[in-house]
């Protein structure tokens, strides 16, 4: 009986932390509080596509990359 309540309180003790998981620990994004106009990682993505292409076209000359 009593490993009957002890493994009923561990069931209870889990389930209510997976249900408070997310209030305490919630899933945030990684720059939570980033405002308006903010870049996700795909607006992010398609940017550097764009400016790989500007960079690869011909142009002549050598460019030094900026750091």
């Amino acid at each position: 009986m009593l490993a009957l309540l002890i493994a009923l309180g561990l069931i209870l003790v889990l389930s209510a932390g997976v249900v408070l998981r997310h209030r305490f620990f919630g899933s945030r994004p990684q720059h939570a509080d980033a405002g308006e106009g903010a870049l996700n990682v795909s607006d992010l993505r398609v940017r550097l596509a764009f400016e790989a292409g500007q960079r690869s076209a011909a142009t002549g000359r050598h460019h030094l990359s900026e750091r």
